[in-house]
């Protein structure tokens, strides 16, 4: 069956343009309110320097991916790049149905291929080099099915076809796959089954790609698994795009020459195509969104501002995730409130504090994040590492960063240098690069940066460049060297008390109250010191109790004994004392 004139050729060229505009804003709406925040998340996932490996399999798709992710910290850039990106595959999915004769719906069912490969958008372990390489691969068959005579067709599609998976890795056969597919519809007899050659070269390159060592595996040369993260096992979902660009090229070939005839049967054509793919995107939304990691990517975007604010509104009423407990703690730090406040807040055990590190890019950053901010800055520069190692893909701008800085506080210019010079070759962190280029090749001017000079108090000998003798013993060193910061001293007497450790933290108490770096108790440590010398009541005044904490101490202890019989003590006591150590003390576990 061949179609002389294409259905997109009898369209009026403004309503085709209006359509592919309101498709665009569309999109660019629809990714902005469902994924703002993972935009900058994917940006922080990758550093892109623009070096190319094309010893790869799929390096074209990779690096222009790269190319356009590394833009997506910037705000509405993301949503802006992607929706273009979407509008474009399904424009070149429209173009080879239109000349399958697309009258029915063709425009609205080619919009079906961007949402399903959105799905796979939302999983922060997807790589969107598939869905570069997904539109490369359609603007391919877009290009060679306007190739009229039958033998330059079928031999560029057969040269092509391997050379396609060199470019975009396994997307080649999604490509060979479709054009024998199209030609099914567009040839008769021997010819529809001579086009089976592309699916022959394409299928040999994947197999020579795993052999040469181009990929790791025959499932990542021949799938789509290959844009997933090498050691998990993609959703169903992943396949559900190359399905539907076949499903619709066999569906157009058989149907789409016939024409409603019917204006009223025409428009319920349209309504319900338009229904359909609308119910596809809202529930497919509802399913495939990573709602559970959404909250996690707003904290770790305004954790990147310094929006400390706004990382404790998110995370203030959590009760059970320690990484955002973690966060939590860590702002109130950053707030200066985090020694008073600590038990306003839902608290569980030292957890709350440090989370486990699990090799995780996430975690491996806030445990950074709270290293650096308390002073230790080997812990800090051994958790970037990690986090780079963990993460692949280039590793995080962030976390570059902050080996710059931690090797410039311990005075190794020439390390710091190897990842400046890296993160020189991008865009957005040239002009910080450069400016911490000077630092380095200046090192003595580093006392004129608060930031790093600050940090530079405490560096405790090589033996101390590892967490050698544990926290305890490095949190009061830096409490010692650098008295001006408290941090270390609030991070430690805080870990104790929520460990129930309190001849720790009465060993803290002996040697820094008083002191520059404890001049007076906040009111967690306060309450402490009260269960530390609940029957010896003169101490009290030794460290200057507030009039207050001994007032709500004293109608705890009225309240407790009143209803310490009572089945429903717990609750009783959680009701007006679940904010302070003594409920936390005697109730948690």
């Amino acid at each position: 069956m061949k179609i002389e004139q294409p259905f997109y050729r009898q369209q009026s060229f403004f309503i085709q343009a209006i359509y592919w505009i309101i498709t665009f804003v569309a999109w660019f709406f629809f990714l902005n309110t469902f994924s703002r925040y993972h935009f900058f998340y994917l940006e922080q996932a990758q550093l892109f320097t623009g070096d190319i490996n094309v010893s790869l399999s799929g390096w074209l798709s990779t690096y222009l991916t790269g190319c356009y992710v590394q833009h997506f910290g910037l705000p509405f850039v993301g949503p802006l790049l992607l929706a273009f990106l979407n509008t474009l595959i399904a424009g070149t999915v429209y173009f080879t149905l239109s000349h399958l004769g697309a009258k029915i719906n063709g425009m609205i069912w080619s919009q079906l291929i961007p949402v399903l490969l959105t799905f796979m958008f939302f999983n922060h372990l997807y790589d969107l080099s598939g869905t570069t390489a997904f539109f490369l691969a359609t603007l391919a068959l877009s290009g060679t099915i306007i190739i009229k005579p039958f033998a330059a067709r079928l031999i560029i599609a057969t040269i092509f076809a391997p050379i396609l998976h060199w470019l975009v890795g396994p997307a080649a056969l999604l490509y060979a796959i479709a054009i024998v597919l199209f030609q099914l519809f567009q040839e008769k007899g021997w010819k529809r089954f001579v086009f089976l050659l592309p699916i022959v070269t394409a299928s040999g390159a994947a197999y020579y790609a795993t052999i040469l060592g181009m990929t790791d595996s025959m499932t990542f040369s021949f799938l789509p698994n290959e844009y997933f993260h090498h050691k998990m096992r993609p959703q169903n979902v992943i396949y559900y795009s190359w399905f539907a660009l076949w499903m619709l090229i066999v569906v157009y070939g058989w149907f789409g020459s016939h024409c409603i005839k019917s204006g009223k049967l025409r428009l319920l054509s349209y309504a319900t195509s338009l229904f359909l793919v609308a119910a596809i995107t809202w529930r497919g939304s509802l399913r495939y969104d990573d709602a559970n990691s959404r909250l996690l990517k707003m904290i770790t975007y305004y954790s990147l501002q310094d929006n400390w604010q706004q990382v404790f509104e998110l995370t203030k009423d959590n009760h059970s995730n320690y990484l955002y407990i973690a966060y939590r703690n860590l702002a109130l730090s950053h707030l200066g409130r985090l020694a008073d406040d600590l038990f306003q807040y839902p608290q569980s055990g030292a957890l709350c504090l440090f989370p486990m590190w699990d090799q995780s890019l996430t975690t491996s950053q806030l445990l950074s994040d709270i290293y650096y901010h308390i002073g230790d800055i080997a812990l800090a520069q051994e958790m970037a590492f990690e986090g780079n190692t963990a993460q692949g893909n280039g590793g995080s701008p962030h976390l570059w960063k902050r080996l710059v800085d931690t090797n410039l506080i311990f005075n190794f210019p020439k390390v710091a240098l190897k990842y400046i010079d890296l993160l020189a070759k991008t865009p957005h962190y040239q002009k910080w690069a450069e400016s911490r280029r000077e630092l380095a090749l200046h090192p003595e001017q580093i006392c004129n940066n608060s930031e790093l000079a600050s940090k530079r108090c405490f560096f405790g000998g090589e033996q101390h460049l590892r967490h050698f003798f544990g926290i305890d013993y490095d949190f009061r060193l830096i409490a010692e060297h650098c008295p001006e910061n408290p941090v270390a001293i609030e991070y430690l007497g805080c870990l104790y008390l929520l460990g129930k450790e309190l001849n720790g933290f009465q060993s803290v108490l002996d040697k820094f109250y008083g002191t520059e770096v404890l001049p007076e108790l906040p009111k967690s440590f306060q309450q402490a010191v009260i269960i530390l010398n609940e029957h010896q009541p003169e101490k009290w005044k030794d460290y200057k109790l507030s009039s207050e904490t001994v007032k709500q101490f004293q109608a705890f202890r009225e309240t407790f004994n009143r209803n310490r019989q009572s089945p429903y003590l717990r609750e009783t006591m959680l009701r007006t004392f679940g904010n302070t150590y003594w409920y936390y003390f005697t109730f948690k576990k």
